[in-house]
């Protein structure tokens, strides 16, 4: 096998169109070291005139687009090849109409491909139509082949994260693994970064502000940006344990973690494949179960979909958890947005205990529920209008509203603010502002009224 000093440069046009196998690096992509690909194999498309035009596409998808679209393309390529060698060995370009395209998803579907491999099949192949007419590649029909029906809907997947009883088990025996691999797991655990960032994290991504608390560099090539994250102490010490590991080996190294056998692998570092095997095996060896004592079948992407979803569940804004985890948009965030049980559980007690302006204590309606499962936020309390109506009608009155709710979490908030309320009435009595005395009187007696329930409450 190449080492990675000796991956093709990039070659001229035509010596890369003759052959069947190109590497990636020969038509100026960077290979993915993570999942260990690096090369584009032409070889599953039978037809000739069908492969040309592949590889014309490919060529130019390749001046934009990443290794792994082009890779994901080329499938969708080979899956439309295999169909038409199926369905006429002497296939031509004039064949291909809008009755072949259905048949060509009646297709899909027998070779027992997922949804959204399937999907993904359709989007593809629509894409080298486009190009195709675009750069005249085939004699395609210039009419549209395949319409935005022909995609199956998926509903919405929540994220598998790893449930607080199996992560316990892992850290328990989290010493069996292997030193660089223990380091892998903490910085995942920790930081819920992607496994192919992690991998291919720098030596010296460690840094350090003015006031002393570290941060982890991250290179997330999703969204093409470097980053700074703050990262834990534990987090931090795992990473210099690895430094030093790699400092024994190699005086000058670039990567945190290099690969453990340079001479016979491409890579620069080590790859994704290597971790979640060792991961399995794990697993498997030291029976980690869930729950019902199912054994946990497990994936390094699960830790990224454990820590947002314990943000989300810890109360961290969702734009800040968005951030956080490099997310392009807030839609890929909200997946995480789903509630444990005993997060609602704790929330609905908490409401049960929330008191209004009267100091009376709320019991929790079956309208509100139904209209809107959080309440609005405030300083002090909650907002009982349903999040659905956009602007209050009581501008800066929550404190005179019937919607206004709290409990004992803004006790001090509103003990405090009685004292302030009351320091103002005894200024506007020596001045003689009737209007704010009405007012903010009014605003002491329901705080008074609040404080005492709430202070009732707390000792029941």
């Amino acid at each position: 096998m190449m080492a990675f000093n000796q991956l093709p440069k990039i070659s001229e046009r035509d010596k890369v169109f003759t052959k069947d196998r190109w590497f990636v690096t020969e038509i100026g992509l960077e290979p993915s070291y993570t999942s260990g690909s690096y090369s584009l194999n032409f070889s599953r498309i039978k037809q000739d005139w069908f492969k040309h035009a592949a590889k014309e596409f490919i060529m130019l998808q390749a001046l934009t687009k990443t290794y792994s679209t082009c890779a994901s393309y080329l499938t969708a390529l080979s899956h439309f090849s295999a169909f038409l060698s199926k369905h006429d060995n002497d296939s031509t370009p004039d064949i291909i109409n809008r009755s072949l395209i259905i048949k060509f998803i009646a297709y899909l579907i027998t070779k027992g491909l997922g949804v959204v491999s399937r999907n993904m099949a359709l989007i593809h192949l629509r894409t080298f139509h486009n190009i195709c007419l675009q750069y005249n590649l085939l004699p395609w029909p210039e009419n549209a082949l395949i319409y935005a029906s022909d995609f199956v809907v998926i509903p919405s997947i929540q994220p598998k994260y790893i449930p607080s009883s199996v992560i316990r088990k892992i850290k328990a025996r989290l010493h069996k693994l292997l030193d660089y691999q223990q380091s892998i797991v903490i910085i995942l655990l920790e930081t819920g970064r992607r496994i192919g960032e992690v991998c291919s994290l720098p030596y010296d991504c460690l840094t350090q502000d003015s006031q002393g608390d570290w941060y982890m560099k991250v290179n997330e090539k999703k969204i093409r940006k470097t980053r700074m994250i703050p990262i834990s102490p534990h987090c931090v010490t795992a990473i210099k344990e690895q430094q030093k590991r790699v400092l024994k080996k190699n005086s000058d190294p670039t990567y945190l973690f290099p690969p453990r056998k340079p001479r016979y692998t491409v890579s620069p570092h080590i790859g994704s494949k290597g971790i979640n095997i060792a991961l399995k095996r794990f697993v498997e060896k030291h029976n980690i179960t869930d729950d019902n004592g199912k054994l946990w079948v497990i994936h390094t992407h699960q830790f990224r979909h454990t820590v947002g979803t314990t943000m989300i569940n810890s109360g961290v804004p969702q734009i800040l958890v968005q951030q956080y985890l490099g997310h392009v948009s807030p839609e890929m965030t909200a997946r995480y947005a789903h509630i444990h049980n005993d997060t609602m559980k704790k929330a609905f007690i908490d409401y049960q205990k929330q008191v209004n302006i009267n100091g009376e204590q709320h019991i929790l309606e079956a309208q509100w529920l139904k209209e809107s499962i959080v309440s609005q936020a405030l300083p002090n309390g909650l907002c009982a209008l349903p999040l659905t109506q956009k602007r209050c009608p009581h501008a800066n009155a929550c404190l005179t509203c019937s919607n206004f709710r709290t409990n004992r979490t803004y006790l001090p908030q509103h003990k405090s603010q009685l004292k302030k309320t009351c320091d103002i009435i005894k200024e506007a009595e020596e001045k003689g502002w009737q209007r704010i005395i009405d007012t903010n009187t009014e605003i002491a007696g329901n705080l008074t009224k609040i404080i005492a329930k709430l202070e009732e409450v707390s000792n029941d």
